[in-house]
């Protein structure tokens, strides 16, 4: 501070006493403005702020581009009027004043007009206040900003409103975040109300027919096999349609002898797909033939490797299941691909259906040379070398 600058610009804490003494005689409202933008210790600034009166001079000091976060939020909390408010509230370059403006705030259109606007950064605040649920609703499927309409929806207690706005919106966060809403709020209802099974048969159809692919819909509210089925078999979505069956699953729904069925429903669905990171059945028969490998059932896994739609694209798989480490680490044994391996049994038509280039009388040798001496003691082996012999 120079010789001839008033003692308010002091940037010494041990000179704070007397720049507040000097502030607290100053009563004109724009030497008062200066004071509060100027000064350079926090406390000389908000005391120039509290002798303010003029409500255009707080607003003022709120938006003046390089005013500091304390003075705005002194002079905010200063401002009784809506208008001013209100206009704060919607401004992006004033925090913290537009947070502190929202709380201020009573007046619920007023709320709702800040609540939906596309200015501000602070609309969530203003759907907090927000006690109608109309309101809220409007909120969220009107909303310009995408914060403030998922903090609607959060909001939302009634299950009708929040079905309606599932199954009439196409915006995939809106969807997300009332498919959440919903499934946490039916979850907490005591399942003898009467509602909750119309409900839920409505949140069952909205699941069926949703098309957004980037919505996430949540399927652990769905308990019953019968609702499971239903997605699998019907939903417009096949990640949903994998997932229910991949739960089917789970759930040991399919007892062993129904596996290798399954295996072949998820295996042609699987072939829709061109890219394997986007195909939704690839988990599912990942899980499959992991099932199958554990079932240690002989007969299930030789049908599984014979089966052109089933297993033989894990065949070397079952095969090592079958016979331990009996030949699966002679030389030349892992060139033989799962495919080819499926085709040794005698599948040949897996074997040419999906096309892999290999000479079948090599993989022939080649399993020929890698088959044990003491295999005829295994009565599964020896089912399994007829097969070799036959092919």
């Amino acid at each position: 501070m120079s010789l001839f600058e008033p003692l308010w610009k002091t940037n010494k804490p041990e000179l704070m006493t007397e720049a507040l003494d000097m502030v607290s005689v100053i009563s004109d409202q724009k030497k008062l403005r200066n004071v509060a933008l100027n000064a350079s210790l926090s406390e000389v600034r908000c005391a120039a702020v509290e002798r303010i009166t003029d409500e255009q001079i707080l607003r003022d000091i709120i938006l003046t581009k390089d005013s500091a976060f304390d003075a705005r939020k002194a002079a905010v909390h200063r401002i009784q009027d809506e208008g001013i408010l209100t206009e704060i509230a919607m401004m992006r370059s004033c925090y913290p004043a537009d947070g502190e403006a929202i709380a201020q705030l009573e007046n619920q259109e007023l709320l709702k007009k800040i609540a939906m606007s596309e200015t501000g950064w602070e609309q969530a605040k203003a759907v907090y206040k927000i006690k109608a649920p109309a309101d809220l609703r409007e909120i969220a499927e009107k909303g310009e900003k995408a914060g403030p309409r998922k903090t609607a929806i959060r909001m939302i207690s009634d299950p009708d409103v929040l079905l309606d706005i599932m199954g009439g919106s196409s915006e995939r966060f809106i969807i997300t975040e009332a498919f959440h809403r919903f499934d946490d709020l039916l979850r907490s209802m005591p399942e003898e109300d009467k509602r909750v099974a119309d409900w839920h048969e409505r949140y069952l159809n909205i699941v069926l027919k949703e098309r957004q692919k980037d919505a996430k819909v949540n399927l652990d509210y769905f308990q019953k096999t019968s609702e499971l089925e239903r997605i699998y078999q019907k939903a417009y979505r096949e990640d949903l349609r994998a997932e229910a069956f991949s739960r089917l699953i789970a759930r040991r729904v399919y007892s062993p002898h129904n596996l290798k069925e399954a295996c072949k429903q998820a295996f042609m669905n699987s072939l829709a797909f061109d890219d394997d990171a986007k195909n939704p059945w690839k988990t599912v028969l990942t899980n499959l033939e992991t099932r199958i490998l554990n079932s240690h059932d002989p007969s299930l896994l030789l049908e599984c490797v014979q089966d052109s739609m089933a297993g033989c694209h894990f065949a070397s798989a079952c095969i090592r299941e079958l016979f331990g480490d009996r030949f699966q680490d002679e030389v030349g044994i892992d060139w033989v691909q799962d495919e080819a391996v499926a085709a040794y049994i005698g599948n040949i038509e897996a074997y040419t259906f999906l096309q892999y280039k290999y000479d079948m009388d090599y993989c022939l040798r080649l399993l020929s040379e890698a088959v044990p001496a003491d295999a005829g003691e295994n009565k599964w082996y020896r089912r399994f070398l007829r097969r070799v012999q036959s092919a």
